[in-house]
C-alpha cells in the first residue's frame, strides 16, 4: 500500500472509531452504506460488528486496496457521490460518512439525493472535523487567511470547513431526529500540546494534499505552512479544530 492509501491507514489509529461506533447501537444484520470508504478501514469496523457493508468511493486505486483486503461482509463499488449510483432504492438501514461529508457544502441537497437509498426508519452517522486549520499559537494575519480560504472553498462548492451546524440544520429541516451530536477526541486533528513526530509527518502529507490552500495563499504559502507546522509541534499548541460525530434517525413518516 502506497501513497494516499498508506496515509489513510496510518491515520486510522488516531481516531476513536470504537467509541464512535458505540453510538450507533447494535447494527448486526443491517445494510450500511459507507460513503467515501477509501481503503475500507471503517467498512471493516462496521462489518466486524455484524453489518453488511457497501463501500462507495470514486478513487479506483483506493478501492483496489479495499477489495484486496477481502473483508468479510463488505463489498466495494466505484461511484461519484455527487451523481447517481447503481444502488437499489430503500435498500440500506444506515448511511455512514467518516470524514467525507465536508466535500459536499450543499449538504441539504446531498442528503436529499442519498436518502432515497435508505429504508424509512434508517439512520445516518457523520464524523467530521470543523476548523481543520485552527491551531495556535498563530498570527492574526494567518487566522484571517484561514477564514478567507474557508469561505472561498464553500463558495466554490469544494469543501465545508464548518459543517456541523449546517448539517444539523439540514437534518432537522429534512425531518431527521438527531440522537447524538458530540465532540470526539482525536490525536491528529484536535489535540492539545505538541504533536508527535508521526503526527507532524501526517500533517506535512496532509498539507501537500491541499493545493487549493497553496494556490489561495500564493507567495505567503511557504511561511504559512512553516508556522502551522511549528504551532503543531509547540509545547503551547492548542486546537480550535474540533472532531465531532452526529447520529440522526428518521421516522417512517419522512
Amino acid at each position: 500500500m502506497r501513497g494516499l492509501g498508506e496515509q489513510y491507514s496510518r491515520q486510522y489509529a488516531w481516531r476513536r472509531w470504537d467509541a464512535i461506533l458505540d453510538r450507533l447501537g447494535p447494527i448486526a444484520g443491517q445494510v450500511v452504506l459507507d460513503l467515501g470508504c477509501a481503503i475500507g478501514d471503517q467498512s471493516a469496523a462496521l462489518a466486524a460488528r455484524g453489518a453488511r457493508v457497501i463501500g462507495v468511493d470514486r478513487d479506483p486505486a483506493l478501492l483496489e486496496v479495499a477489495r484486496g483486503r477481502a473483508i468479510p461482509g463488505a463489498r466495494f463499488v466505484e461511484g461519484d457521490l455527487h451523481g447517481d449510483l447503481a444502488l437499489a432504492e430503500g435498500a440500506a438501514d444506515g448511511l455512514w460518512l467518516g470524514f467525507s461529508a465536508a466535500y459536499f457544502p450543499a449538504i441539504a441537497e446531498a442528503l436529499e439525493r442519498w436518502q432515497r437509498w435508505l429504508r424509512p426508519t434508517a439512520w445516518i452517522a457523520v464524523t467530521e472535523v470543523d476548523d481543520l486549520l485552527g491551531h495556535a499559537p498563530s498570527e492574526p494575519d494567518d487566522r484571517a487567511a484561514i477564514e478567507a480560504f474557508y469561505a472561498a472553498a464553500r463558495a466554490d462548492g469544494r469543501y465545508e470547513f464548518r459543517l456541523r451546524e449546517r448539517l444539523r440544520a439540514a437534518l432537522i429541516a429534512g425531518g431527521w431526529r438527531i440522537e447524538r451530536d458530540e465532540e470526539v477526541a482525536d490525536d491528529e486533528l484536535a489535540f492539545e500540546g505538541p504533536a508527535s513526530p508521526e503526527v507532524l509527518e501526517a500533517w506535512r502529507a496532509r498539507l501537500a494534499r491541499m493545493p487549493g490552500l497553496a494556490a489561495h495563499l500564493g507567495a505567503s504559502w511557504p511561511g504559512f505552512r512553516a508556522r502551522l507546522l511549528a504551532a503543531l509541534a509547540a509545547p503551547s499548541h492548542r486546537a480550535s479544530a474540533r472532531v465531532w460525530t452526529m447520529v440522526a434517525r428518521r421516522s417512517a413518516a419522512v
